[in-house]
């Protein structure tokens, strides 16, 4: 969904969690693979659909920052992008 964020759903429930705002230049090479990956050990770990959703938003806004390169995201940077998400969607967040 890009900039409108992302919808996830299992047979019991779904969400969705809005895009981190972004502007500049984005290189979505990685996004998907980054959502699909922290997506999916945060279900595997037994996170909810919404909390899975998030952490895979997250992982794909810190990616398509880096221009001309399959991105990554580690933990740090996600740490740093969920406080900032926070501050920007605080109804969306459980401290």
């Amino acid at each position: 969904m890009g900039p409108r964020g992302i919808t996830a759903a299992t047979a019991e429930s779904a969400a969705h969690v809005p895009a981190y705002p972004q502007q500049g230049p984005l290189d979505p090479v990685g996004a998907g693979d980054a959502v699909l990956a922290a997506l999916g050990c945060a279900l595997a770990s037994g996170a909810s659909v919404a909390d899975a959703a998030l952490l895979g938003m997250l992982a794909a806004s810190i990616t398509v920052q880096q221009l001309g390169t399959t991105g990554t995201a580690d933990p740090q940077s996600v740490r740093a992008r969920f406080s900032d998400y926070a501050r920007a969607f605080p109804a969306l967040v459980e401290a």
